[in-house]
C-alpha cells in the first residue's frame, strides 16, 4: 500500500476560496474513506491494463464482507468524454453469484443479476479525468444468510 506524507504545518490556506476547495475536498475524501476503510483494504482485482488512452481501473474484494464485497474505482484518464462506456467488473472473488446491489458515485441503488461467468456489465459515461466509486453489496436476504 501507499502512505500519504505531508510536509508543512498546512495543507491549505483556509483564508482562501483554492483553501476552503481544498478542505471540502478532503473531507469528501476522508468520509469516503471511513465509510468503505472495511472493502478498501481488502485484496485487489485489476480490471484492465493502464494506458492512459482510455479508462482503468481496480476492484477491491471483501468476500467475508456483511454487506460490502466490492468497491470498484474506475478512472479516466483522459482528456476525452467516454459516452457509454461499457465496463465489465469480475465479482467472481466477492463470493456472490446470482444477484448483487450496485451503487455507482454514491448515488441511487439498484439491483443486477450476475452473469454465468460471475460478471456485471455497466454502461458509464466518464467526463475527462474524472473519478467513479462503484459499490457492490449483498442483497439483504444474502446478508443475512452469511452472517447466521
Amino acid at each position: 500500500g501507499t502512505a500519504a506524507c505531508y510536509r508543512g504545518p498546512h495543507l491549505y490556506n483556509a483564508t482562501t476560496t483554492k483553501g476552503a476547495q481544498i478542505r471540502s475536498m478532503l473531507r469528501r475524501r476522508i468520509s469516503f474513506y471511513k465509510a468503505y476503510r472495511e472493502t478498501i483494504i481488502q485484496p485487489v482485482v485489476h480490471l484492465r491494463r493502464p494506458t492512459m488512452y482510455s479508462w482503468d481501473g481496480y476492484l477491491h474484494v471483501h468476500p467475508l464482507g456483511k454487506s460490502q464485497v466490492g468497491l470498484a474505482m474506475i478512472f479516466n484518464p483522459t482528456n476525452l468524454f467516454l459516452e457509454a462506456t461499457n465496463i465489465v467488473v469480475p465479482l467472481y472473488f466477492t463470493s456472490l453469484s446470482t444477484e448483487v446491489l450496485v451503487t455507482v458515485n454514491e448515488e441511487r441503488q439498484f439491483k443486477m443479476r450476475l452473469e454465468r461467468d460471475y460478471t456485471v456489465h455497466l454502461d458509464l459515461n466518464l467526463p475527462p479525468k474524472s473519478i467513479h466509486s462503484i459499490v457492490f453489496e449483498r442483497p439483504m436476504a444474502l446478508a443475512e444468510e452469511a452472517t447466521g
